[in-house]
């Protein structure tokens, strides 16, 4: 798994090595700060999950992935946090949970996942700052 930061304008001919994961946006202020204030990491967050969902719908994901369940998971409990997703129904300890997006009344169904420390660690390291705190 790797991150590549490009341009809006760059999307459109940057090749990815191999499948893509998901993606957000992230806007670079005119002094050259990037630090996202916390509603900020709720949005980039929150694009990442969509993202993930979307290519998933489109058939563009390698389904299964370890790194792609992961970050369904993950994710999804960090907006749950943030109150943008509820969960529904019994907490799931396997198989899939089940989420709505509260703004778009969209249900989501998010695999339960194992993550180990080394998996979380190599989340965090390639997406670390969409992370909220």
């Amino acid at each position: 798994m790797a991150r590549a930061d490009i341009l809006t304008e760059e999307l459109e001919t940057f090749e990815v090595p191999g499948p893509r994961l998901g993606q957000w946006k992230r806007i670079i202020k005119e002094d050259g700060t990037s630090d996202l204030v916390p509603q900020e990491q709720i949005v980039a967050a929150e694009d990442l999950f969509l993202s993930l969902f979307e290519e998933q719908e489109n058939g563009d994901a390698a389904l299964g992935e370890a790194e792609r369940l992961a970050l369904q998971h993950v994710l999804a409990l960090l907006l749950e946090r943030k109150r943008v997703l509820r969960s529904l129904g019994a907490r799931a300890k396997e198989g899939t949970q089940c989420y709505r997006h509260r703004k778009l009344e969209r249900e989501f169904e998010v695999p339960v996942v194992e993550v180990d420390s080394e998996l979380m660690e190599k989340i965090m390291e390639t997406m670390g700052d969409v992370f909220l705190q």
